[in-house]
């Protein structure tokens, strides 16, 4: 058995590999597989505290957050379209979701976090160098 199959073998228990036959892109995959939990983990932090802020116990603002968190990834792997589909879906012209996403879309929230990953591909190329 090749050690490219054992390898892909072991990979597969912790899900989906992908094979990045341009050895240039393994610093942006460190920086968005990489920290990609942490990243998420972070805006999970304020959802549930925007919930315990708003009344909810810290408890159900967590329990609520993962559902979110569940749901949101279950309907993103069922419909197989592009994330903003969703969210175009999931809006009401003029309602709560559309004031939310149009707050962050005027505080640059998209644009801060692509930033936030060229800063860490930076950093993945820096630590590269440095051994």
């Amino acid at each position: 058995m090749s050690a490219t199959i054992i390898v892909n073998e072991l990979l597969s228990k912790l899900g989906n590999s992908l094979a990045v036959k341009d050895e240039t892109l393994l610093d942006s995959a460190t920086a968005l597989v990489g920290g990609g939990p942490a990243y998420i983990a972070y805006f999970a932090e304020a959802f549930t505290e925007y919930a315990v802020a708003a009344g909810f116990d810290r408890s159900s603002a967590a329990s609520i957050t993962l559902q979110i968190l569940r749901g949101s990834t279950a309907t993103l792997e069922q419909c197989k379209e592009p994330a903003i589909n969703l969210c175009e879906k999931v809006m009401t012209p003029g309602g709560t979701t559309a004031r939310a996403i149009d707050n962050f879309n005027l505080k640059g929230v998209q644009n801060t976090i692509i930033e936030g990953l060229k800063k860490a591909c930076a950093r993945s190329i820096e630590l590269g160098r440095s051994r």
